[in-house]
């Protein structure tokens, strides 16, 4: 079964983390979100839940063939952490998908 990695934070865009979410499930994905701790629960900007079914520090990058970066204000926070940005050089570099949604393509993860 392919596996879907989600990165979450405080702050995403609500829809831009769940709809995907639910999609890729539907599709019979399994979907990872990824938080900077496991089992945290993070808010959106209009205080819905994520969490983290894993931590950044735990993601192997070969568990995954794709990755999803939602909007809001969490970019923000997660180009921030390095750990984030050693993730995301990651799949750019072994050519796997990187979705990034609105307000997460408006920064640098580089």
């Amino acid at each position: 079964m392919s596996k879907i990695l989600i990165f979450t934070a405080d702050d995403y865009e609500d829809l831009e983390l769940h709809y995907p979410r639910f999609r890729l499930l539907e599709a019979g994905f399994k979907v990872d979100v990824a938080g900077e701790t496991k089992g945290n629960i993070y808010k959106s900007k209009h205080q819905y839940p994520s969490t983290a079914d894993v931590s950044f520090n735990d993601v192997s990058i070969n568990d995954y063939e794709a990755l999803i970066i939602p909007g809001g204000y969490a970019p923000d926070t997660l180009r921030a952490i390095p750990k984030v940005l050693e993730i995301v050089q990651q799949f750019n570099k072994q050519k796997k998908l990187i979705a990034f949604v609105c307000h997460a393509g408006s920064g640098s993860f580089d």
